[in-house]
């Protein structure tokens, strides 16, 4: 008998600690979906200012790293709330390409507003 009320008090400790990670990583959703949101308005903003000729492309190839880093960051939170991991890349961090930044951040980010 004292196993078992053991094993059950293990196992509501359990869903009390799965719970609170939970509640955690919602937060930290809400946060990175802010920061994702201020990082595509940079984009934007950096852009247009390279477009009016304000400003050297530098700005824009930051804002899009940026961008891709809290849009990549958002996606890691969302699966470990659903409990799924991304695969490990090789190498570490994948590096990409000239124009890969830009690319991965897309055309919905910058051209067809």
């Amino acid at each position: 008998m004292a196993a078992y009320r053991q094993t059950t008090l293990t196992a509501f400790q359990q869903v009390e600690d799965n719970l609170a990670a939970l509640r955690i990583l919602e937060q930290e959703a809400q946060r990175t979906a802010a920061r994702r949101g201020v990082a595509l308005l940079s984009l934007q903003l950096f852009t247009n200012r390279y477009q009016g000729g304000a400003d050297s492309y530098l700005p824009v190839i930051i804002a899009q790293t940026t961008a891709l880093s809290n849009q990549r960051n958002e996606i890691d939170i969302l699966r470990a709330s659903h409990g799924r991991q991304r695969a490990p890349r090789e190498g570490g961090r994948r590096r990409l390409g000239r124009r890969g930044a830009a690319e991965a951040v897309g055309s919905n980010a910058v051209g067809s507003r």
